[in-house]
């Protein structure tokens, strides 16, 4: 049984549309790990940071995530607030995130569920795979589709070999 959930058409294209105008109006920066202030070999794309009480279909997410925290078993016991920031990603050509958690020592140690969610189409990309490391290749081919699993699984996204993948990434925090 696999320790993810993969949901095909999350969200529909005007809310991904609507996600990746936002993103683009926010900064991008070179996207880092942990505390690092410069890039490393782990990772190469740009990240801007949308704030939760902007993001459009945030109900909807939430929503799907809670569900999947039940019905998968997690029992995660998810704060409130569940999140403060969504990570707007940008993939360009040879961009990439290598392999890694989302949780790491004490820096995001609350972090219990993570979401990726595709929003541009798989057609507009070569490259840009979403895997993770027990062998298990989920591809998210089509916008809108998400992939729900708990932050300490590995995955990675394999270089964009042309085009451009948009993502919107977050991370639901477990209370004490």
């Amino acid at each position: 049984m696999n320790n993810y959930v993969t949901i095909n058409n999350a969200i529909d294209d005007k809310l991904c549309n609507e996600i990746i105008n936002l993103g683009n109006s926010k900064k991008h920066k070179n996207g880092v790990t942990g505390k690092r202030k410069k890039p490393t070999s782990l990772r190469d794309c740009m990240v801007g940071w949308i704030r939760h009480k902007e993001l459009p279909g945030k109900d909807i997410i939430n929503g799907l995530v809670l569900r999947a925290n039940k019905e998968m078993g997690w029992s995660f016991n998810l704060t409130e607030y569940l999140y403060r920031t969504a990570q707007f990603t940008v993939y360009d050509k040879n961009n990439y995130y290598n392999w890694h958690r989302d949780t790491s020592g004490n820096i995001f140690k609350n972090r219990a569920i993570s979401i990726s969610i595709l929003l541009s189409d798989k057609k507009d990309f070569d490259g840009g795979e979403f895997q993770f490391e027990d062998g298990v290749v989920e591809e998210l081919s089509r916008k809108g589709d998400m992939v729900i699993f708990p932050s300490k699984l590995r995955h990675r996204v394999t270089p964009i070999e042309k085009g451009k993948r948009y993502s919107l990434v977050i991370w639901f925090e477990k209370g004490e």
